[in-house]
């Protein structure tokens, strides 16, 4: 194997070595803002961060649910950020 084909295997190999030795540290900055939002010990059992974003806060609007709250904080920076732009 030459070294010009070695380089992308060994950025593949760096990538996932790197994501899979920071997983357990995402996981757990997940649950500690599980907890903040004050859902319970039950409903964190396996929540994934797609119904955490679709299903809470429980008993709102579908419109006033995470997705959207975090999407119009999200076009806010943006939008600020691109006005700062020269």
């Amino acid at each position: 194997m030459t070294r010009c084909e070695s380089q992308p295997v060994k950025r593949l190999l760096f990538s996932a070595r790197y994501h899979f030795g920071h997983l357990r540290s995402f996981r757990s900055l997940v649950l500690k803002h599980l907890e903040v939002e004050g859902i319970p010990v039950a409903e964190r059992q396996g929540m994934s961060v797609g119904r955490f974003l679709r299903d809470y806060p429980v008993g709102s609007a579908p419109a006033d649910r995470n997705f959207f709250l975090y999407l119009a904080a999200y076009e806010d920076f943006a939008a600020k950020a691109g006005a700062a732009l020269p």
